[in-house]
């Protein structure tokens, strides 16, 4: 990443957490459905998909 950063080429990292996402939405009893095999989202769903992926995979993410 720091060589690329050196190069001048911006990296963006895009990472997933549907099942960490998906957990934590039957965890909390938050009803979620799938489409086609995508997830539709309502805000009470986005409030917990947020959290997952701000708290929990974006800390694994920056460990590394």
């Amino acid at each position: 990443m720091a060589k690329l950063q050196q190069n001048g080429i911006k990296p963006v990292i895009v990472h997933g957490g549907g099942p960490a996402i998906k957990d934590m939405l039957e965890k909390l009893d938050v009803p979620f459905t799938f489409i086609d095999g995508l997830r539709t989202t309502s805000a009470a769903a986005m409030d917990v998909v947020e959290m997952v992926l701000s708290g929990q995979i974006n800390n694994i993410m920056t460990r590394k």
